[in-house]
């Protein structure tokens, strides 16, 4: 949704009836994605209910989940791509996108980053001991 709302904040037409844009691409990053829908397809496939996973199952647990998402609703036809740098990511994101419009390879670059939340990422932070604790009753 933020980089829907991006393309539309700059100015940029939303046109799904367009040709391609081969100017225009993205570099969207995460860390995670869909560890949930991950889990979720794990239970359905040992269960033996691959009909039940969706037609969206690989496009929302895929890491270039979202540039491709972005990339078919806007008709991104320069670079489309993601990238994954821990908590960098997002900046990493926006240099290869300047990079990219600097050296003449694209005119305009959709550039950013997310990530999946919930308790199996905090789970695995916290057990990494990088989670605060002392201020839970007070954040």
């Amino acid at each position: 949704m933020a980089g829907i709302d991006a393309w539309r904040d700059a100015g940029l037409e939303l046109d799904s009836e367009s040709t391609l844009d081969f100017d225009s691409g993205t570099v969207f990053g995460t860390g995670t994605s869909g560890v949930e829908k991950f889990r979720e397809a794990i239970y359905k496939l040992d269960a033996g209910e691959v009909k039940r996973l969706g037609s969206t199952v690989v496009v929302q647990t895929m890491a270039s989940g979202i540039s491709a998402f972005l990339g078919g609703i806007l008709g991104l036809g320069n670079q489309v791509t993601t990238n994954s740098s821990a908590c960098t990511t997002g900046t990493e994101a926006i240099l290869m996108g300047y990079e990219r419009i600097k050296n003449g390879q694209a005119k305009r670059m959709l550039v950013g980053s997310c990530s999946d939340d919930g308790p199996y990422i905090w789970g695995g932070f916290d057990a990494m001991r990088v989670m605060t604790y002392k201020h839970n009753e007070s954040p």
